[in-house]
């Protein structure tokens, strides 16, 4: 059935398209429209529940919405798609939690039987709670393999993301942010004054390791941008040299030379051939920049020399702030 062109500002309300290529408004009103109708040619008129179909061969199909105009903060295309809960045209009926607003469908033809067009992929806007000044929504992406639909991933109207199925990154520096700093080689640090935190930085420098959103200057990593961070830690230390009786030696995460209160973990060393182990973990709400590291402090006795011969840190986001 073919497409006919109403203008509701225009005084030929009605226009029939046949086999025209082109339909244009003069653009003597700033408010011109146009609404497109499926018209049921065979009854003598009355609008019907169809489409309107865009085809072409041999070449590429497009739909333009170009907008020329040098205010770009309030002029640019908009394409609405709007649903009331109502039968009658022109009539707005409240739209209730449930309902479908609107989805785009992309579609592909079949490989198995009869050549049919097949689902490829959906969007899918639904309504998510009563509506009030607004209409709260959830958003459905939904793919397909060759034999069935995917669980698809949803935003929902809390900003929530639910997503069922792998998850995973592609291409260098995607990914959470994170950061990671190790050693293998001694890193000598005096602990000067008793039961005071030092940070763990010697002659011998840390190395960085991966590092996304994240800059590595010894002896710590610095954070990009603000948000809460997990970080893990693990040290092995001993002594220099003999302590003359156990020493009690706490660790922890230090930010910006600050020593924190989550992540903290102690050891007893026995003397200079015991080489103790430790680990922590902390969630920390970092700003921009901030500098995260290792620190220590020896709460039995002063002057001592910590050895880390092998430690490890790691820093990843896990969350806004």
């Amino acid at each position: 059935m073919p497409a006919k062109v109403h203008n509701p500002l225009s005084d030929a309300s009605i226009i029939a398209l046949g086999n025209a290529h082109w339909l244009k408004l003069d653009g003597s009103n700033a408010n011109q429209h146009i609404d497109i109708l499926n018209w049921n040619l065979s009854t003598g008129g009355g609008l019907i529940s169809r489409y309107v179909n865009i085809q072409d061969r041999t070449a590429d199909t497009h739909f333009y919405i170009d907008t020329y105009s040098a205010i770009s903060s309030t002029h640019n295309p908009i394409l609405w798609m709007r649903r009331s809960r109502s039968n009658s045209m022109g009539v707005l009926g409240t739209t209730l939690d449930g309902d479908r607003l609107g989805q785009e469908i992309y579609m592909g033809v079949n490989a198995a039987g009869t050549p049919i067009r097949r689902f490829g992929a959906l969007v899918i806007v639904t309504q998510e709670g009563d509506a009030g000044v607004n209409v709260p929504t959830k958003i459905t992406y939904l793919t397909y393999t060759a034999t069935g639909q995917n669980a698809g991933w949803t935003l929902h109207a809390d900003n929530g993301f639910e997503h069922t199925g792998d998850f995973y990154f592609t291409g260098t520096g995607s990914g959470f942010l994170y950061g990671h700093m190790y050693t293998n080689a001694t890193i000598a640090t005096t602990l000067t004054n008793q039961n005071t935190w030092y940070e763990l930085d010697g002659a011998t420098a840390w190395t960085a390791g991966l590092l996304n959103n994240c800059t590595f200057t010894d002896p710590g990593i610095t954070v990009l941008k603000a948000g809460v961070y997990e970080v893990t830690w693990s040290l092995s230390t001993d002594f220099s040299a003999s302590p003359g009786a156990k020493q009690n030696i706490e660790y922890g995460v230090m930010i910006n030379g600050a020593i924190q209160n989550e992540g903290q973990a102690s050891r007893t060393l026995q003397n200079s051939t015991d080489t103790g182990n430790a680990c922590g973990l902390a969630t920390l709400d970092l700003a921009a920049n901030a500098v995260i590291s290792l620190g220590a402090r020896n709460i039995t006795s002063a002057g001592k020399i910590l050895h880390v011969e092998h430690g490890n840190m790691a820093v990843k986001m896990v969350g806004g702030t």
